[in-house]
């Protein structure tokens, strides 16, 4: 993404409310832009829809197993993320 587009996508997000923009008191050239309450809101109505479809998905399309076993997973996902990549730098992946 070109800072270009980014400067795009965040004056639409501003000029539909989801966001506003202000000088940054640290630095002269930067823009800190926030969520307004609109946006935060539209976030958490589209989270609410991603997570009810993915729900759904998964229910129809997994059985109790592997439901198990992807609710396994995720639990333990936050752990395996904090010790970092199983390789290292020096070791070549396999695709």
């Amino acid at each position: 993404m070109t800072p270009q587009s980014m400067g795009a996508i965040i004056a639409a997000l501003e000029a539909s409310g989801h966001v506003v923009r202000r000088a940054d008191t640290r630095h002269g050239r930067r823009r800190v832009v926030s969520m307004t309450a609109r946006g935060r809101k539209a976030l958490a109505v589209n989270r609410g829809i991603r997570l009810s479809w993915t729900a759904k998905i998964l229910a129809e399309q997994l059985d109790a197993d592997e439901q198990r076993t992807l609710a396994t997973a995720q639990r333990r996902a936050p752990d395996a993320a904090s010790r970092g990549p199983a390789w290292s730098s020096s070791t070549t992946r396999s695709a």
